[in-house]
């Protein structure tokens, strides 16, 4: 073959990424050709092959090389430009692999052969090589610098990587200043991508992708990645297709549809897995790791950022690795782990400064302020978010960031006011700026979470009226919001079928877009009555007819009713969802709505669930026209955690009411009890005083005696109130160990007895009943004393006629049982079950002395025990105590 007849053949077959018919078409040539004309083919299809199928490129290029060192009929220039072009191959694959330097290397080299030869596309190609690795290495200014010369080198000679050149350099610009970007690039594009090649195609949907994506118009962000993709995957750019493929996902993350985010992300994962790229895979899995970081499954999305940030060590310059740090930070601070969280937002501001990206700039500062207000260093804090205010002039939605940082910051800690502020506090001050900000933003929705925040800032300086007005609009930001992203989804959803049924021919695709728009029109008429609203409100929504019929109700309906919508549908509303006594209360509500078809004051009932349990209802009712037909809405919040809230707060007032009353009890008490014994201990001293001298010995001693009871009778009552306070406050010492159980329960029967001999006049008797052979039980002796001498000393003082006291044990299973029966005077039915509470004594007690603290102290001690107590008493018939004890602790 002669050198200008296989040049001529280089120049036609070396497009810069060929459509799959036209490398069909160079495989079928390859097949056919033999001989000297083996070797242009060999070159074209290993240069269409280096990213469709990298290990048969680099095996074509070895069998070209071997032709080549054997080639004795080319001429040199033609030799010398056939090399260079295998050096590219090499190269890129180099790159695929994270071999930058060597990669670099490679195009370096073949640029100056293909400047030798004046082959003008081959320099167009080593520039572009030579951009990819400058952007691996972070390196912007080079990598732009690069661009502009593939452009310029393939001026006049190859339109398609013209257009690449520009279309890279506009998605780069994007990044840095999204309006500037479209000023400078739109009308340069403003023909669209109908007559162009799908390889520059794919580029130029690229920068519409991009610069939608950054203004937050998400479906048109999605439409054109979703057409980028197609075209990638048509003329063999399988590493753009993977990043195509994740920002997808990143597109269907900013609607809020994770799910469908995961599948894109899948799906750039299993193009990236075969080939083994480390940067593209890293690519993939950092953006995976994105989605399940809105999933809120921070550690997964932890273990693959590091992964990912392992794989892109050799790029730790690039753009990608950076928007991993600033992934990796955002996790951090929903793992609590603020240090670390710091340290990846420090090197983000690093990074965002070398690649000038101010996006990035903005989330290194205003990150690195969030994660310093965690750490409780407020006033670097301060400093950080003012900074990240200052960078995003120019940006509204980092602007707001940065200024709700900065009320955060003032909500959190009392610092020194903002100069100028005019607001009623300084959260207000810097929420009132975030505002404005966006109201710059064209079409641009207050989000619900941000009217929330003021809101909360005016309620905390009392404006309530603002804040209630705000707050109300919050709920309808959200609902506007959620009606969006449901409408948006389903349109995204329609351009994802597209994309996957899109084929590389652009008439195709100007067809499919025309369906597209077909079925968007249908589905939006489809949508009409709430209908993508109702499957993301927080609320039960259900609708009803003129009738009050059942006809459609969201997800969150079905969740809090229990029913499936197929049961609830044509059932009267009332009768299936609320309970039989307020049907008049929601009729009413419903006729009054009807009537004025204005929104009618929410109403608080009990709803059933289908299972026949009730709870409780926050109810407003709408009506509207759909499609001619009436309609009502009604708004269900289920106020459980609400009721709950105030049954606490009762119940807490009722505590501190029980409270107020223990302390008029023990006043009283103490008034009383103590009055006694002081008074002994006064007169029998005034005795003492006055006629000592001419008392004799034993009437000396009585008075003694008498002081010596009142003090015990006062130390005794002290001692009580104390047990009382201290198993109150928890620090109750209890030490069981092994005992006896017989002669432990015979020493506090004659114990008792002796007290019955010395202050009882009438006769008593303590009967134990228990078995010779009773087994041992893990007790506190002191715990177990006070509540067996208490019971019996009880059962004898409130038995003024005397009379036997039962007192019998008995084991069970893994327990013992302890009964004390008296034939006293017992207690009022209605007053047993405040027996055991402190200071309380039965109105059949009145006339016996006693502070109505001694069984409360004996439930405490059941208590430590593990045991339990229990009490039945009959007015004037006696009572019974039953006390059950383990027979096991845990020994001290």
């Amino acid at each position: 073959m002669r050198p200008e007849v296989l040049y001529a053949v280089k120049d036609r077959d070396f497009e810069v990424f060929a459509t799959d018919a036209a490398v069909a078409m160079l495989e079928a040539s390859l097949v056919a050709a033999s001989g000297p004309e083996r070797l242009p083919a060999l070159i074209a299809v290993a240069w269409q092959m280096r990213q469709r199928d990298m290990q048969r490129a680099l095996a074509l290029v070895d069998e070209a090389q071997a032709c080549l060192n054997v080639c004795t009929t080319l001429a040199d220039n033609v030799l010398r430009c056939l090399e260079a072009r295998l050096m590219l191959i090499r190269g890129e694959v180099m790159l695929l692999c994270g071999e930058l330097e060597a990669s670099a290397v490679q195009a370096g080299k073949a640029l100056s052969d293909f400047a030798a030869c004046f082959d003008t596309i081959g320099r167009a190609d080593a520039h572009w090589l030579q951009h990819l690795v400058a952007a691996g290495q972070g390196n912007a200014v080079l990598a732009n610098a690069q661009l502009q010369a593939v452009a310029a080198a393939a001026q006049g000679s190859d339109p398609v990587r013209v257009t690449m050149a520009l279309a890279a350099l506009a998605a780069r610009d994007v990044y840095h200043d999204v309006c500037a970007a479209r000023q400078k690039w739109d009308a340069r594009f403003a023909g669209g991508t109908a007559d162009m090649h799908p390889a520059a195609a794919s580029w130029v949907n690229g920068f519409f992708a991009a610069a939608a994506g950054e203004s937050s118009e998400h479906v048109e962000s999605i439409r054109y990645h979703g057409i980028s993709y197609t075209q990638a995957l048509a003329t063999g750019q399988i590493r753009r297709a993977v990043i195509a493929a994740t920002n997808l996902g990143v597109a269907f993350n900013n609607l809020n549809d994770h799910h469908a985010a995961l599948e894109w992300m899948q799906r750039g994962l299993d193009m990236a897995r075969p080939h083994a790229w480390p940067g593209t895979m890293g690519v993939a899995l950092l953006q995976t790791a994105g989605t399940l970081r809105e999933l809120k499954l921070f550690d997964a999305a932890h273990a693959l950022l590091l992964e990912a940030m392992v794989l892109m060590a050799p790029m730790a310059a690039s753009r990608n690795f950076a928007v991993a740090l600033r992934y990796l930070g955002e996790v951090e601070l929903k793992r609590l782990q603020y240090d670390d969280a710091l340290a990846c937002f420090q090197r983000l501001e690093q990074r965002a400064n070398a690649l000038k990206a101010t996006d990035l700039l903005c989330n290194a500062l205003s990150g690195q302020a969030q994660a310093l207000l965690e750490l409780e260093q407020p006033q670097s804090a301060l400093a950080k978010a003012q900074v990240a205010l200052a960078a995003a002039q120019s940006h509204a939605v980092h602007q707001i960031d940065a200024l709700r940082v900065l009320a955060d910051i003032h909500t959190r800690h009392l610092l020194v006011p903002p100069p100028g502020m005019r607001a009623a506090s300084a959260p207000l001050h810097y929420l009132q700026q975030a505002l404005d900000a966006a109201a710059t933003m064209q079409n641009y929705t207050l989000p619900g979470d941000l009217l929330e925040v003021v809101a909360q800032a005016h309620a905390n300086v009392g404006d309530t009226a603002i804040a209630f007005a705000l707050a109300k609009q919050a709920i309808a930001a959200r609902e506007v919001t959620h009606s969006r992203e449901a409408s948006n989804r389903a349109v995204a959803m329609q351009v994802t079928h597209e994309t996957q049924r899109a084929q590389a021919e652009e008439a195709h695709q100007r067809q499919l877009a025309q369906a597209h728009a077909e079925r968007a029109d249908a589905l939006e008429q489809a949508n009409a009555a709430y209908h993508a609203v109702l499957e993301n409100a927080q609320d039960a929504i259900v609708l009803t007819d003129s009738h009050g019929r059942i006809n459609n109700w969201n997800r969150q309906a079905a969740l809090s009713f229990g029913r499936t919508l197929e049961e609830a549908l044509g059932q009267d509303i009332i009768a299936l969802l609320f309970a039989a006594r307020f049907h008049g209360a929601v009729g009413a509500t419903i006729m009054r709505q009807r009537a004025v078809e204005e929104d009618t004051p929410r109403l608080e009932v009990m709803a059933l669930r289908r299972d026949g349990s009730e709870f409780p209802i926050e109810l407003s009712v709408t009506s509207t026209t759909v499609r001619s037909q009436f309609e009502c809405s009604f708004f269900i919040r289920d106020i459980s955690q609400r009721v709950k809230a105030a049954l606490e707060i009762a119940a807490s007032l009722a505590r501190q009411q029980e409270l107020a009353e223990l302390k008029s009890r023990f006043v009283s008490m103490a008034s009383h009890e103590f009055r006694t014994p002081l008074a002994t201990i006064l007169s029998s001293s005034d005795l003492l005083r006055v006629h000592g001298a001419r008392m004799d010995e034993e009437q000396r001693a009585g008075c003694f005696e008498f002081i010596s009871q009142a003090v015990h009778r006062m130390k005794d009552m002290l001692e009580d109130v104390l047990l009382i306070g201290t198993t109150d406050a928890g620090v109750s010492q209890f030490k069981p160990l092994a005992h006896d159980l017989r002669p432990l329960c015979e020493s506090i029967v004659a114990e008792v007895t002796r007290g019955i001999a010395q202050n009882f006049e009438t006769l008593h008797a303590i009967d134990l009943r228990m078995a010779d052979d009773f087994c041992q039980a893990d007790l506190d002796e002191r715990w177990f004393r006070h509540i067996f001498c208490n019971l019996l000393s009880n059962a004898v003082k409130y038995s003024p006629d005397g009379g036997v006291v039962l007192f019998e044990v008995m084991a069970r299973a893994g327990e013992v049982e302890f009964l004390v029966v008296d034939h006293g005077i017992g207690v009022p039915a209605q007053e047993i079950p405040r027996l055991f509470e402190p200071f309380f004594r039965a109105s059949t007690s009145a006339s016996i002395s006693g502070t109505g603290l001694g069984l409360s102290i004996v439930q405490r001690a059941v208590e430590l025990h593990g045991g339990r107590i229990s009490v039945e008493s009959e007015r004037g018939q006696g009572t019974t105590f039953k006390v059950v004890l383990p027979l096991h602790q845990v020994l001290a």
